[in-house]
């Protein structure tokens, strides 16, 4: 984009690059395309968490597949439920019973000492295979954000609160107790396939690869982390693909509209084969796992937080899953305020101060 060749009249970048480039001031303002983002293939949820001041730099669309394979979900093996003797986490979800709480209940049920030597690694069998990224998928799932969007259409900071706090400590005594291992991303393909584990997170394209498993599993979203939240929330990875428009793109008018018609001819088309015939029908391995994945893909949310990683904060949580949050936040509080600002006023967006 920056060589100014117009190559490109759009394209798809990962979350953090598509953050990068709109903030180095290289993106259009999808308003100021002929679009009509208020259609059904324009993801109202990538709209709705990413409009910052009334302007639009990135957005999801039926256009590409790439934001619905990156929803995260829970996996499950259904042998070692039965086994075990767990509820159904199908009811459970449905009756909105489903929680961080209960989650963890049935990890410590399922895990095993398999060949009883006294220590717990790849050979055992775990309640819950998952990597780093499940941390930024947890407070989302609380309902938390690092940066929402308020009522005025503004981009605040909102995770200096005692709610996130608690989220955090929960989420992190989960992620390092001993039924959960969180160490090796390739463990939780080969533990879901070898019976190794009872829970495994990971985003939905990782239904292609399970498939082909001997072992029978189902589908549920990430838990509440109260049973008094009100909706369910579904993180979409960060690996996700979000379109923008370089401000080299010539003719504005004809791309909007040739992108109005890609849309809706893949809403039409591409989702209906991609989610009806191929997720829910030919990957999933029950009708059950269908309603789940129902559930996931209409609570999908963003954070713009996690987009940019204003002051480092979110490598930081991730990388180094901090103790003492409060103390974290405050040695990030002055780089991520004025980090963030300085991105918004280059794009004459005014914020609140943080």
């Amino acid at each position: 984009m920056t060589s100014g060749d117009g190559a490109y009249a759009a394209g798809w970048l990962r979350q953090k690059e598509a953050a990068s480039s709109a903030m180095s001031n290289l993106c259009l303002d999808l308003n100021d395309l002929s679009l009509d983002l208020s259609h059904p293939w324009w993801d109202y949820h990538s709209i709705e968490d990413t409009t910052m001041g009334g302007k639009n730099y990135l957005v999801a669309s039926d256009i590409s597949i790439a934001d619905k394979d990156a929803i995260w979900v829970i996996y499950f093996d259904k042998q070692i439920h039965t086994d075990v003797g767990l509820e159904s986490p199908y009811e459970l979800v449905e009756s909105g019973q489903w929680t961080q709480d209960k989650m963890k209940e049935m990890m410590d049920k399922a895990v095993l000492d398999v060949n009883g030597d006294g220590k717990m690694d790849k050979h055992d069998r775990w309640g819950l295979l998952t990597h780093s990224e499940n941390f930024a998928a947890s407070w989302l799932a609380a309902g938390e954000k690092i940066v929402s969007i308020n009522e005025a259409g503004l981009p605040v900071a909102t995770y200096e609160n005692e709610r996130f706090y608690n989220v955090w400590d929960k989420t992190l005594a989960l992620m390092k107790s001993d039924s959960c291992y969180y160490h090796d991303i390739g463990f939780i393909s080969s533990g879901l396939r070898d019976g190794n584990t009872l829970f495994a997170t990971e985003v939905i394209a990782f239904l292609r690869v399970y498939r082909v498993n001997e072992r029978d599993f189902g589908v549920i979203p990430m838990p509440k982390y109260e049973e008094t939240q009100k909706d369910y929330h579904t993180y979409v990875a960060e690996g996700t693909g979000l379109m923008i428009v370089p401000k080299t793109t010539d003719d504005t008018d004809r791309l909007g509209k040739v992108l109005e018609v890609l849309g809706a001819t893949g809403q039409d088309s591409v989702l209906t084969a991609y989610y009806d015939v191929c997720v829910k029908t030919r990957d999933s391995r029950d009708v059950e796992s269908g309603r789940m994945l129902d559930i996931c893909f209409s609570t999908r949310c963003y954070d713009l937080g996690l987009m940019f990683n204003w002051g480092s904060v979110v490598s930081t949580l991730k990388d180094t899953a901090p103790e003492n949050l409060s103390k974290t936040f405050a040695s990030t509080r002055k780089s991520f305020s004025k980090s963030m600002k300085k991105a918004f006023e280059s794009l004459g967006i005014t914020t609140e101060d943080n």
